[in-house]
């Protein structure tokens, strides 16, 4: 069970973040490879106080000095699994923290943008906050509640087209963020989220339909 979670865990960089923070992160963490004061569960609960900052400053307009804080806030999601690679220190603990602070910001940032955005709309703001929840689950429930072999649900995770629809890659939705608060269309952001997740929902009923409908196969 906890090599399994270690292994979904891992910090790893897809194509996106190998072209946008990788070259930042790599450089900063070899920096503060022997800085003991700074560990990686420390940069994840920076992270968290840095969301709450973003998230009051995206409410007060002040969407470019945002944008700029929501990539340096990316930046740091991968500082803290590189910094605990060079140290050879990664963890359990160190890759659940780091998730659940992923969950809390995203949606502390999705609240915020749709306050600023105006958006009212009951559904679209629950289905937009709920998504990065959903996500989780998908991510983690698979082989940590399910117990299914991990090497299957990875290569699962690897062809299923939600991946590519920014399920499972945080970095995909802190760049549209930016985008979004830099051009100023906070709504769409909430949008892409909102249909995202009903996206998910579908894709998740298919699964289960699918292995219990398997189950019963192999008892009959």
């Amino acid at each position: 069970m906890k090599k399994r979670f270690r292994e979904m865990g891992k910090n790893k960089y897809n194509p996106i973040e190998e072209k946008t923070v990788k070259f930042l992160s790599l450089r900063i963490a070899r920096l503060l490879k022997n800085v003991k004061i700074i560990t990686p569960n420390r940069i994840s609960i920076f992270r968290l106080l840095l969301a709450l900052l973003i998230a009051f400053l995206i409410t007060k307009k002040e969407l470019i000095i945002s944008a700029v804080l929501v990539y340096f806030y990316f930046m740091l999601d991968k500082l803290d699994g590189d910094l605990a690679r060079i140290r050879k220190t990664e963890s359990n603990s160190g890759a659940f923290i780091d998730s659940i602070i992923d969950n809390y910001s995203f949606i502390m940032l999705t609240i915020a943008a749709a306050l600023e955005a105006g958006v009212t709309n009951p559904i679209i703001i629950s289905m937009a906050v709920t998504c990065p929840i959903l996500f989780f689950y998908h991510y983690f429930g698979r082989t940590i509640h399910l117990d299914t072999d991990s090497k299957r649900v990875k290569r699962v995770m690897e062809n299923s087209r939600l991946r590519t629809l920014f399920a499972f890659s945080y970095g995909k939705l802190y760049l549209l963020l930016i985008a979004c608060l830099l051009l100023n269309i906070l709504y769409y952001f909430l949008l892409v989220l909102a249909l995202l997740q009903a996206y998910v929902i579908l894709w998740v009923i298919v699964y289960v339909y699918r292995g219990v409908k398997n189950e019963k196969k192999a008892l009959s």
